[in-house]
C-alpha cells in the first residue's frame, strides 16, 4: 500500500476528471488524501 497525495486546482474541467484516478488508486488500497481548495467563490 503506498501513500499518495493528490493536488487538484478546483475548477470542474481538473477535478472532476481526476476522481475516477483516485477512485482507482484507492480500489487498489493505496491511502490517497485528495486536496482542492476553493477561495473567494461567490455561489
Amino acid at each position: 500500500m503506498s501513500k499518495i497525495v493528490f493536488f487538484s486546482i478546483p475548477a470542474h474541467g481538473h477535478t472532476n476528471p481526476t476522481i475516477a484516478v483516485v477512485d482507482e488508486l484507492v480500489k487498489r488500497r493505496n491511502e490517497v488524501w485528495y486536496y482542492s481548495e476553493y477561495e473567494n467563490i461567490i455561489i
